[in-house]
């Protein structure tokens, strides 16, 4: 006997899906020790299950053995543990193209809205472990003598170095980036970047450049003065 398969209209489509993914949830959820639901396979609130949106980053900072951000609907945000305020000021918002949504807080330096619409519901979990908050510094310009790969011979002039920004990724797998950490390269368009650095670590790399400098300036001119001036008197260019 063939099997019959009822075609749902396209806005219905994700409400059924959603609605499969909260039975496969409820069905591997161990009520004897209150242990977490399976991680559902589209965005939801781990709480109630609530598949519409809008979500928010569970204020505790749980995740998904996974790492991804457990998200709570605006129900339950006050509910989850730990809970906190919620964040004041301007925040970000995400929509799939089923008009399911996802807000956060957008820190007051960075100057570039990630706010999207109509993205791919599939998309979202992509998305959002892309997503950055990030506020640029400049570096210093200095002359510089570098292969630029690829067969393209040399590139000799000025050129950035230690450039970097603040740096944020909310989403990330990495604990250590979902803080504000400091991101530096070390020559501009070079792609080779020191490792993220925390308050200490940017107070580190300071008194290590300083120190350089004033070894650049007490020691290193010093000498070349002296072996430019001995080179004119006993050798001098033939």
């Amino acid at each position: 006997m063939g099997t019959s398969v009822q075609t749902l209209p396209d806005t219905d489509f994700y409400r059924a899906f959603a609605d499969r993914v909260r039975k496969t949830v409820a069905e591997h959820t161990r009520t004897a020790d209150q242990a977490p639901a399976t991680e559902p396979l589209l965005p939801a609130c781990h709480v109630c299950g609530d598949t519409t949106g809008p979500w928010y980053p569970d204020p505790s900072g749980a995740r998904w053995p996974s790492g991804a951000q457990k998200l709570v609907c605006g129900q339950h945000r006050g509910e989850a543990a730990e809970p906190t305020a919620p964040p004041a000021g301007k925040t970000w918002t995400i929509t799939t193209e089923h008009g399911a949504s996802i807000t956060g807080y957008l820190p007051p330096w960075d100057p570039q809205d990630p706010s999207e619409e109509n993205i791919p519901a599939n998309y979202l979990e992509l998305r959002l472990s892309d997503l950055a908050h990030v506020r640029h510094f400049d570096g210093q310009i200095i002359e510089v003598d570098v292969s630029q790969g690829g067969g393209k011979g040399r590139y000799v002039g000025p050129c950035g170095i230690l450039e970097g920004g603040i740096w944020l990724q909310p989403y990330s797998d990495d604990p250590a980036e979902r803080v504000p950490m400091v991101r530096i390269e070390a020559l501009e368009g070079s792609d080779d970047w020191l490792t993220p650095l925390d308050p200490d670590g940017v107070a580190d790399l300071a008194a290590k450049l300083r120190a350089q400098a004033d070894r650049l300036d007490n020691e290193v001119r010093p000498m070349l003065i002296a072996a430019r001036e001995d080179w004119a008197r006993n050798g001098g260019a033939r």
